[in-house]
């Protein structure tokens, strides 16, 4: 088991937390402010719109290790909500606060409570490979690759 260190970036920032004795990720509070630092009570993102959303922690863990942050199910099926990069990927030695930046694909305006659960962070470990350039890859059986293998 790895050690994952987290820094509260203001006093009553909820930390990280595993909701579920065998849940895969452990569910991340945003922290909504203003420009003081002043916590605020909820923001709206509007239809087709993003908003760059604050955790208010930093995060470290050991090199060959990545943080990846996914939406939780219901900020996708019950709130029309996306990562606008889909999935968040941190390095071990990225020291900044950790922001997420969502994008409202729905119709209506979504309103986000402070210190609402909108992601999960896993831990995965990376494997270092080594790029190699060659002057053709082998050919194999999947054809095109779109489909190949069948419908059914």
């Amino acid at each position: 088991m790895i050690e994952l260190k987290i820094e509260k970036m203001y006093d009553d920032v909820i930390m990280p937390e595993y909701m579920q004795l065998g849940d895969a990720g452990f569910d991340i509070h945003c922290y909504l402010h203003d420009e003081s630092g002043e916590p605020v009570k909820s923001i709206k993102i509007w239809p087709n719109s993003s908003a760059k959303i604050h955790t208010g922690i930093k995060t470290s863990f050991p090199h060959g290790y990545s943080l990846e942050l996914v939406p939780r199910g219901s900020m996708g099926i019950k709130k029309n909500l996306m990562l606008m990069n889909t999935i968040g990927i941190v390095d071990s030695q990225f020291d900044q606060e950790i922001l997420l930046f969502v994008y409202n694909y729905g119709n209506e305006p979504v309103e986000i409570l402070h210190q609402e659960r909108l992601v999960q962070g896993m831990i995965k470990k990376c494997e270092e490979v080594k790029i190699v350039q060659v002057d053709k890859i082998d050919k194999t059986s999947r054809g095109d690759g779109f489909g190949s293998s069948g419908r059914v």
